[in-house]
């Protein structure tokens, strides 16, 4: 049992740097303390392990991983790293103090009870926090406990992504980390961890993370978690198999393409999740927008065009991408097309990819529609496919000779066309010297 004191309460650490004052809480690695420093004349937040933590002879090693992890993830979103210390042989590390609170604090009420929150109040902290994902999963880092506590605010309303204690580093094959703990504990909150951390497969990667951002997005505009059951084990039992209601079907405020770009993010299959963090941020923000109404009707909006759907949608937003002068690469392929005038406000598909492509009135931006997931099978996916597919009636390519090719494809016809000139062109003086 270990005899190392982890209360830093009313401690003066490092020399005299740091006066520790009162605990804020404890985290998935250790407590959280507030104290003052006093060379930067600053509050910060100190973060010291909990004393069962200490008690495992491998942990002081998986604590100092978090500090190192913390100082490689270079990121404005990301709660940063200032220094790391050791007192009286238990290590720590300091942080800024970040005083807004946090998502989870947002979510309840004065009684404890938990509030819906507004489809617009999510648009403010989600786009960064699916950034700061999607960086560190560029850099080869899982996250892996995404939830409402640990999405901070600061007093001007920024969001923060927080506590890495059960971050994992993509490369990294050690069996401690292969999706469970020393202990043997699926990794992860359980109203939060993604299924294949559940079923500790070893091939998952950071759709984990846009997972569990999207159970917080779902928690934060229904009032509760999507998966929760009687106990910890019955909610795991349940991210695997449980499909919860739609969010329209929870929350009046919520629109039909809404929920099913979350139902998207939250699909049990991996493959069938978003590209990354930040793609699922946009398409949810873009079913925030007027322009982007996924509705039950197909009324024209006050832009001048027919909404994306007719009757129940059967897309949902999965990508954006922007350009100007009618130039822009497909959200799907990155391949470039060119928009016509007349193209404006409907409906297409890319010649390069297939994507089904909805154009702006702007001739601006093109979203990536994909097939609302009605249910989580193969044949369900088929069906919305065929169901969909003679909905697009422009074919986005280049035109030769009134026939529309991929921009690829009208190359190799013009070097084709070229050589075939050039052939017909040696057989003429073939003819003519003869004669």
């Amino acid at each position: 049992m270990s005899t190392l004191q982890t209360d830093f309460s009313n401690h003066i650490l490092a020399d005299g740097r740091y006066t520790v004052s009162d605990r804020l809480g404890t985290g998935s690695m250790g407590h959280v303390f507030r104290a003052f420093d006093t060379r930067l004349a600053t509050e910060v937040v100190i973060k010291v392990p909990t004393d069962k933590r200490l008690n495992d002879p491998e942990f002081h090693e998986r604590f100092l991983q978090e500090s190192r992890l913390l100082t490689q993830l270079n990121h404005p979103r990301i709660v940063k790293i200032l220094d790391v210390g050791e007192h009286d042989g238990v290590p720590y590390f300091v942080m800024p103090f970040i005083d807004g609170g946090n998502l989870l604090d947002r979510l309840r009420k004065d009684e404890g009870e938990q509030r819906k929150l507004s489809p617009k109040s999510i648009a403010g902290w989600l786009r960064g926090i699916a950034e700061a994902l999607d960086s560190m999963h560029k850099k080869g880092f899982i996250h892996r406990d995404v939830k409402p506590a640990n999405i901070l605010f600061d007093a001007h309303d920024h969001a923060y992504l927080a506590d890495f204690g059960l971050s994992k580093l993509l490369e990294d094959n050690d069996a401690a980390n292969n999706g469970l703990t020393a202990a043997n504990a699926v990794v992860g909150t359980p109203n939060y961890v993604a299924p294949e951390l559940v079923l500790a497969r070893k091939d998952y990667d950071g759709k984990v993370d846009q997972y569990s951002l999207a159970v917080t997005v779902y928690e934060a505009l229904s009032g509760r978690p999507p998966f929760e059951g009687g106990s910890p084990a019955a909610t795991m039992v349940n991210q695997t198999t449980k499909h919860p209601k739609p969010l329209n079907e929870v929350s009046d405020e919520v629109s039909e393409g809404l929920a099913s770009a979350v139902r998207m993010a939250m699909s049990k299959r991996p493959w069938r999740r978003y590209d990354s963090c930040t793609a699922f941020a946009d398409a949810v923000i873009a079913c925030m927008n007027d322009d982007v109404e996924l509705s039950d009707s197909s009324r024209s909006s006050s832009t001048g065009y027919s909404t994306v759907i007719e009757k129940k949608p059967d897309y949902v937003v999965a990508g954006v991408s922007k350009g100007k002068d009618g130039k822009i690469d497909c959200p799907g392929c990155g391949e470039q097309l060119v928009l016509k005038a007349k193209y404006a406000g409907q409906r297409g598909a890319c010649v390069h990819c297939g994507g089904k492509l909805l154009i702006s009135p702007g001739l601006n931006e093109l979203k990536l529609l994909k097939p609302v997931e009605l249910a989580d099978s193969d044949v369900a996916q088929r069906e919305t496919l065929s169901s969909a597919s003679s909905t697009c009636e422009i074919i986005l390519g280049n035109e030769h000779l009134g026939v529309r090719f991929s921009s690829r494809r009208g190359m190799w016809l013009t070097i084709a066309g070229a050589i075939l000139l050039l052939v017909l062109a040696a057989l003429i003086g073939r003819v003519t010297a003869g004669w």
